[in-house]
């Protein structure tokens, strides 16, 4: 069975996040490589993708400190961000809400807590225009 390489790259990507969360690092750096070789046989590497797996590898070097992590994760999301200015890296993030992630790191809060304000917030803001 033959599946969509976009899902299998972000399938792998996943797993990355899985185990980050896990805290499993010596998982990690193994998943980290063999995502980059799949992507780079893929010759269609987005800049979300990278940007994600230079992310990681650069979480994996950090010092523990919990400044440290969080001007990490601010930087990337201001990188990511900028990013997905680009429609096509865009589509991307259709996969997972990665920006959403990011935040509840940042913020200390639930990732579902993060998505179901800004989808509140969407909600509003569509009710809003409807008047």
């Amino acid at each position: 069975m033959i599946f969509r390489e976009d899902v299998q790259g972000w399938s792998r990507i996943m797993q990355i996040l899985i185990h980050y969360e896990l805290n499993t690092p010596d998982i990690l750096q193994h998943l980290i490589i063999a995502a980059y070789r799949f992507l780079l046989k893929r010759k269609q590497l987005y800049k979300v993708e990278e940007g994600i797996l230079n992310f990681i590898r650069r979480l994996s070097k950090t010092a523990a400190s919990q400044k440290a992590l969080l001007n990490e994760f601010s930087r990337f999301r201001d990188e990511l961000v900028q990013i997905t200015k680009d429609p096509e890296e865009k589509k991307a993030l259709l996969y997972f809400d990665l920006i959403s992630w990011l935040e509840s790191k940042m913020e200390k809060r639930l990732f579902a807590e993060i998505v179901k304000r800004k989808a509140r917030s969407r909600v509003r803001m569509l009710d809003r225009r409807r008047r």
